[in-house]
């Protein structure tokens, strides 16, 4: 994006169109305008989209091409990043911090793998209301053993969630433990 700062409110194809013109004096291979399209279509929006996590990128970025550039979170961007959801198993619990202190701060958890088993790593995951915190730490020892359902952007090489968080306790499903 290219922001002149005596017209914050410029539409974002007006700055494009200032930023190519500027990019194409440019003789360095390294640098280079981030491509953009223009989508009618929910199709054509999961086309690109899916294209861009193949080529390793986080999500996509949609945005207003009437909108203005904000210094903050705006209602003219919106970032779309996948979520999974699995089932975990819980293995402990970490306190919170600050004014989570006294209760739950997170969730310590283990992801399942091949032939039932578990993962050997342990990834924290929070995203809990402060009512199920303050409840999960009053029984933080019954939670040994349960399943969580969590959502998550994407496994590491260490079998540990990115982005992990909290979705419900299911309590359909029977404590390992029992």
């Amino acid at each position: 994006d290219l922001i002149n700062p005596n017209k914050l409110y410029e539409p974002l194809r007006d700055r494009q169109e200032r930023l190519i013109e500027i990019f194409e004096t440019i003789d360095e291979p390294q640098i280079r305008v981030t491509p953009s399209h223009g989508l009618l279509s929910f199709e054509q929006f999961d086309e690109k989209h899916q294209n861009h996590l193949s080529l390793g990128c986080d999500g996509s970025i949609l945005k207003s091409t009437v909108g203005p550039y904000e210094f903050k979170r705006s209602k003219h961007w919106l970032k779309v990043k996948p979520i999974n959801e699995m089932d975990c198993l819980v293995v402990g619990t970490e306190e919170g911090r600050g004014k989570y202190v006294g209760t739950l701060g997170s969730l310590l958890v283990k992801i399942p793998i091949e032939d039932g088993k578990w993962s050997k790593h342990i990834t924290g995951v929070s995203g809990m209301t402060d009512r199920q915190r303050y409840q999960f730490w009053k029984n933080r020892k019954q939670m040994i053993g349960k399943i969580v359902e969590v959502s998550y952007r994407t496994i590491s090489d260490k079998d540990r969630l990115v982005e992990g968080r909290f979705r419900r306790l299911r309590e359909d499903k029977e404590d390992v433990n029992e």
